[in-house]
């Protein structure tokens, strides 16, 4: 007797499910004695609801084999997998990574079984919603120009400025304009966020209002960008609550070495604000978020930057 394994599919993704089950046909023949009969198992394929995945995306798959006498084992491990066009889904080990927008066919084989599933890849899509800057401060009169990015499943960045709705928590303390920009009106804190009215993700950033008396400090921290793939240059800015009358020495830091700033960068005399460059180098993994901090006085403001591979 002679029996071929037929493969389950199963796919856990954080975007869709993708499931997959896959049975192969069998042909069992007997012999023995004078003579001998044979019988056909079905062969079915039954997809999920939705194979598809955002670009950017991944799907881990198992590979379950199991005999007609109901043994079963798990062969995701052992399979050989492999893709019809890796430029759309690559495959290593079971794990889909949607790389482009198309179809392409998703195979694996354990022993003389072997099963395969078409895995379809669409526009990368919004994941998450940033405002920036971070918790900026200001006076009373003043004004911030905020701005919502959104992060893609395939970790590019878009300005989602013009498409989110703009709201504040307490309109009296801080308004804010449909185009992002926070008007300082009375002393307090605001929560401004930015939602999507689309996906209802949201981003938000508590704006601080300070009278007009207080002692200099940084409103914020500003990037040129938010996201750059590794061995490229961003502009950073620090801007103050006003200008200064004499220099201020603001000290600067990373959170990971992957992105680089001077120790120090000085804001002149008659200026509120000083630019200065990040440096970054390629990422050990896909992307790393890295916190950019200036501090003065004691006091610290930061950016995000995703460096990404």
């Amino acid at each position: 007797m002679r029996n071929i394994s037929r493969f389950d599919w199963v796919s856990r993704s954080p975007f869709r499910p993708l499931v997959v089950l896959a049975c192969l046909a069998a042909l069992i023949a007997c012999g023995g004695g004078g003579g001998g009969g044979g019988s056909t198992l079905q062969t079915q394929l039954t997809l999920g609801a939705d194979p598809s995945l955002p670009k950017g995306g991944s799907s881990q798959l198992s590979a379950i084999a199991s005999r007609s006498d109901g043994a079963s084992w798990d062969c995701t491990a052992d399979a050989a997998w492999t893709s019809s066009d890796p430029s759309i889904a690559s495959v290593q080990g079971g794990l889909v990574n949607a790389a482009g927008e198309g179809t392409a066919t998703v195979s694996a084989t354990c022993g003389d079984a072997s099963a395969s599933v078409q895995v379809t890849v669409l526009a990368a899509q919004l994941v998450l919603v940033d405002v920036a800057p971070i918790d900026p401060s200001v006076q009373v009169g003043g004004t911030v120009p905020l701005i919502a990015n959104g992060t893609l499943s395939d970790d590019s960045l878009v300005d989602v400025t013009e498409i989110v709705t703009w709201t504040s928590s307490a309109p009296l303390v801080a308004s804010v304009s449909a185009q992002g920009l926070v008007t300082a009106i009375s002393e307090g804190t605001a929560t401004i966020t930015a939602t999507d009215p689309v996906t209802g993700l949201q981003g938000a950033t508590v704006v601080t209002v300070l009278p007009t008396n207080v002692p200099m400090q940084i409103a914020y921290l500003a990037l040129s960008r938010g996201s750059i793939q590794g061995g490229g240059i961003v502009t950073g800015t620090v801007v103050l609550i006003r200008p200064t009358a004499e220099p201020i020495d603001v000290a600067l830091a990373t959170s990971d070495p992957v992105a680089t700033v001077p120790a120090s960068v000085t804001v002149p005399p008659g200026a509120d604000r000083v630019s200065f460059q990040i440096a970054t180098t390629t990422p050990p993994r896909r992307k790393v978020r890295v916190a950019i901090q200036a501090t003065y006085d004691g006091m610290t403001k930061k950016a995000n930057l995703n460096v990404r591979r």
